[in-house]
Formats: structure tokens, C-alpha cells, sequence
């Protein structure tokens, strides 16, 4: 029996004062004890390119293409969800009651986490709107995420491992 830690990376709080979300873009509301979010999609139409706003600024590394980011998350679709308070999740980090941990800008996930987290920095509260093309686009992922789907997500990034 062998293990082998070649790093041990802490993991950050997100913290801070949430900046105001425009009233045309999805309100987020994140529980601090579980990191679920609670998203509320408005009764309008997303928009058309991919929107990555930082709600709440950390003051920790900044990502960069490559690096393997350690977040939670929750994600929910646009359509099926306007005007639902709150929205159906189709995938939330919270339900595995751990961060979860992947490459950033090298395919591995979505190309709109790809655009959208490079940059941000640990500590970082970040609601992106992807729209399908960066998304799944064509293809469903079971019954809460149909087909051609925006996408809406709350990323808290807790750390970075380079």
C-alpha cells in the first residue's frame, strides 16, 4: 500500500459583500454551511454570448489555462426554469458534500467554464451564462437539461492547484 501526495492544496472561503445582479440575469443566492446555490432565472431571454460575471472579488491566485481549479458549483437551464423560484438544479457540487477539482482551459469540461473561469482568481464568486454553443448544445443530459440548453452556474473558486 503506497500513497503518493505531491501537494496539498488549502481551499479558500468565498467571502464578501455579493455585488447586484442586473434584473435581466439570473439572482444567486449561495448557502454558506452547504455551497448550494439557490438561482432564480428571470422571465426574459438569456443572452446571446456568454456572460461571466465576478459577484464576489477574491483576493487569491489567479487561474490560469491549465491549472487544475478547485470549486463548488451548481448549475441550472434557462428555459425550463424561467421564472421558478428557486430553480431546478441539474448538477450541483453540494450533492457530493466535496469541491469539485478539474483542468481549467484545456477542454477537459465546457468550453464555457473554459472561457469564462480563466482569469478569475481564488476566492472568486462567478455567475456565468453559457449560452448552447458553449455549452452541450445539441445534446440533452437527462430530463433537467434538455437539448440546446443556456446554461446558468454559480462557481465559488476555493482554490488552485498549478
Amino acid at each position: 500500500f503506497v500513497v503518493d501526495i505531491n501537494k496539498i492544496v488549502p481551499t479558500t472561503e468565498v467571502k464578501g459583500t455579493q455585488a447586484s445582479i442586473p434584473s435581466d440575469l439570473p439572482q444567486i443566492k449561495v448557502d454558506d454551511k452547504t455551497h448550494k446555490a439557490d438561482i432564480t432565472i428571470p422571465k426574459n431571454d438569456p443572452p446571446k454570448k456568454l456572460t461571466s460575471k465576478v459577484l464576489i472579488q477574491g483576493k487569491g491566485e489567479k487561474i490560469e489555462s491549465g491549472n487544475n481549479v478547485i470549486m463548488d458549483y451548481s448549475g441550472a437551464a434557462w428555459k425550463i426554469n424561467e421564472g421558478k423560484k428557486p430553480a431546478t438544479l441539474f448538477d450541483t457540487s453540494a450533492n457530493r458534500g466535496e469541491p469539485f477539482v478539474t483542468p481549467i482551459g484545456t477542454g477537459a469540461v465546457i468550453p464555457g467554464w473554459d472561457k469564462g473561469l480563466v482569469g478569475k482568481h481564488v476566492g472568486d464568486r462567478v455567475l456565468l451564462v453559457i449560452p448552447p454553443a458553449d455549452g452541450y448544445g445539441d445534446q440533452a443530459q437527462g430530463d433537467t437539461l434538455p437539448a440546446k440548453s443556456t446554461l446558468v452556474f454559480a462557481v465559488d473558486i476555493v482554490g488552485v492547484a498549478k
